[in-house]
């Protein structure tokens, strides 16, 4: 459910779709997306419907949400890392995005975030 949702944004953010066709598509699909048990397909949606509410509501305007709809779908490529040994503490980390050099931001850790030192590298495919 996750894939097929980014796709939707993506193809909404590089101008295939527009705001309605996105949001027709979420109204379509909420249901099999809540009743997927994909937590972060789950979130990603009721971040989606929440956005799509403040622009009809014009609290943001659509540069707004597509400024939005770009970091929510980068944030959505992170991957799960499950438990980390930090400061010879064990966390359980959601996520984890891109930092600075031999470094990355646990989201989800105890406390939020955190930055961490890394000790080896590892390059995703």
């Amino acid at each position: 459910m996750l894939r097929a949702l980014v796709s939707q944004i993506d193809r909404y953010l590089v101008g295939d779709s527009s705001v309605r066709e996105l949001e027709a598509w979420l109204v379509a699909h909420l249901q099999s997306t809540l009743d997927s048990g994909d937590r972060r397909a789950v979130d990603l949606a009721n971040q989606l419907d929440a956005d799509l509410v403040e622009l009809s509501e014009r609290l943001i305007d659509e540069d707004g949400l597509r400024a939005r709809l770009d970091a929510r779908r980068r944030q959505s490529e992170a991957i799960d890392i499950g438990t980390a040994v930090v400061a010879k503490q064990r966390v359980h980390a959601s996520s984890i995005q891109e930092g600075a050099a031999n470094v990355c931001v646990v989201v989800g850790g105890t406390g939020s975030p955190q930055n961490v030192t890394l000790r080896a590298a590892h390059v995703f495919a």
